[in-house]
């Protein structure tokens, strides 16, 4: 009796809940705790600087433990906010931070920038060493960007440029001993990015809107455990280096659901750069890119070039790209280091942009000798699937180094419709599955140096300017049923070091569709039809 009287409660209870009749309560804890920055003193007039008033607030709620910092509407002049651990920043919808432009409001940390350890500004939103931190809301982070840009070309422009300032002066003395990668092209104008979290876990962007960042716009490094999700990230088409997500030296990154149109590349996995980066030895892996659209900018999705620490493990699905400069990017060259493997990106449609894909080893060429040692990068294990580019100039471009080629790269169920194909060079153990290449003034496919090579059901336009295929100083290649063409001849062999070609299953498989250089030994070449 004692049991169906608890159940028949238990049940009327459910009911009650579900009716509305009860309501539910939470248990009270600092997450519970809202700050409201107008209780500390800001002023939403666009004109007050308010960081005092938001620091104050911060710190409030890191006395608590914790909690909620609100930002409501209305337009808030600052300079740096700086986060703590187990607090959200809420920007309610109309709420703007306008971050002030300047540089003396921003003081010098040491952190990473652009893929080196040194001192720079501090970010606009900035987290060190924190966890279980937030910024979510309906609201914008406003940076201003245009000052810090113009500020920057104008010194780059200038030849032997020196400090101009106590800030700068204070740059270059801090950074003396640091050479290479951007420090000579930055000139002491290390501008801020909008947001960076370093060292952090269990971090959380959401909803928000991000304008106009003075450099990069997030940039997560050292952390792990990271979600970004419905954001928008938006600065002109020519701002200068306002990548939209960088993911360096990180784990554990999940980003969904964003709109990014911006000025350099859209996003960005990178670890590091050349021997400071391996000497930090952080590589980021465990990333998954799902569900975004990225405009503009200089890739749509990027690895490197700052992959010294490695790069793994990392999916991306389910994109759309336009007008991007490039689609899919990797970068790196010699003297970097790093591997980058275990790459999937599939369910993907781009229009518009200038390259459909890129992976190229002679990124702003080292001077580094031809020799296999840390400093030699690595890109192996990468596929992509499941792709259709349009209105390209370019479909892709895969070059690799004479001593370290690309290695296991996979394309399948790939449609592009670009004026010149694919170039690959110095590659080893590739696959091209059920690949249509439209193009009207070069060859669809024309390769150099590439081993083991496996070709089914390659597709390409008609092109009376050019063979369809090209293979020079090729060998072990299978090509199979890839005849769809009357041009002929379809495929040319070249190259006193092709060997080992077999060409099976094509309707048109004869010597009329068949070139076959004078320097090859035509044994080399076998039909079967």
């Amino acid at each position: 009796m004692f049991e169906l009287t608890t159940y028949k409660r238990i049940g009327l209870l459910f009911i009650a809940v579900l009716l509305g009749m009860v309501p539910i309560t939470r248990a009270a804890g600092p997450a519970a705790v809202v700050y409201n920055i107008s209780d500390y003193g800001a002023v939403a007039d666009g004109k007050t600087l308010n960081t005092s008033a938001i620091a104050r607030t911060i710190e409030a709620c890191k006395a608590k433990g914790g909690g909620t910092v609100y930002v409501p509407a209305g337009v808030y002049l600052t300079g740096p906010v700086q986060l703590c651990s187990n607090m959200t920043l809420y920007l309610d919808a109309g709420a703007t931070l306008l971050f002030s432009t300047d540089p003396q409001h921003y003081p010098a940390i040491k952190t990473r920038w652009a893929g080196i350890m040194c001192w720079a500004h501090m970010p606009l939103v900035f987290g060190d060493s924190l966890e279980n931190v937030a910024i979510s809301g309906r609201g914008t982070l406003e940076g201003q960007g245009k000052v810090w840009w113009d500020r920057f070309n104008q010194a780059r422009e200038q030849e032997n440029y020196k400090p101009q300032n106590k800030m700068e002066e204070q740059f270059a003395l801090l950074n003396q001993d640091i050479h290479g990668g951007y420090m000579e092209w930055a000139r002491y104008h290390f501008r801020p990015p909008m947001i960076q979290f370093k060292n952090c876990k269990n971090v959380l962007i959401e909803g928000i809107t991000l304008r106009n960042s003075p450099f990069w716009n997030i940039h997560p490094v050292f952390c792990r455990n990271i979600i970004i999700q419905d954001i928008n990230i938006i600065s002109p088409e020519k701002s200068e280096n306002t990548d939209g997500i960088d993911i360096d030296s990180s784990s554990k990154v999940r980003i969904t659901n964003c709109y990014i149109d911006v000025g350099d590349d859209c996003i960005v996995i990178k670890s590091g750069l050349d021997e400071d980066g391996r000497r930090v030895g952080i590589p980021t892996e465990d990333v998954v890119i799902d569900n975004c659209t990225m405009k503009h900018g200089h890739g749509g999705v990027v690895i490197g070039s700052e992959m010294s620490a490695d790069v793994r493990n990392i999916v991306v699905s389910n994109c759309v790209f336009h007008n991007t400069d490039r689609g899919i990017r990797l970068k790196t060259r010699r003297g970097r280091g790093g591997i980058v493997e275990n790459i999937r990106m599939g369910n993907i449609v781009m229009q518009n942009v200038t390259e459909a894909f890129t992976m190229n080893m002679h990124y702003r060429e080292g001077t580094d000798k031809v020799t296999v040692s840390e400093r030699t990068p690595r890109f192996r294990n990468i596929h992509l699937q499941h792709i259709t580019a349009i209105d390209c100039q370019k479909a892709g471009n895969l070059v690799g180094l004479k001593e370290m080629p690309l290695q296991d790269i996979r394309f399948s169920d790939i449609t592009i419709i670009a004026k010149e194909g694919i170039t690959c060079k110095y590659v080893y153990d590739i696959d091209l599955i059920d690949v249509e290449i439209r193009n009207t003034n070069s060859p669809a496919l024309a390769g150099e140096h590439v081993t083991n090579l496996y070709i089914d059901n390659f597709q390409a336009a008609k092109n009376e300017n050019a063979p369809e295929i090209t293979l020079h100083n090729s060998k072990h290649v299978s090509v199979r049923g890839c005849f769809r063409s009357m041009i002929k001849p379809f495929i040319r062999f070249s190259g006193t070091e092709t060997t080992d070609i077999m060409i099976t299953g094509s309707h048109q498989a004869d010597e009329n569709a068949i070139f076959i250089g004078d320097e090859i030994d035509h044994n080399q070449i076998r039909l079967q039809r």
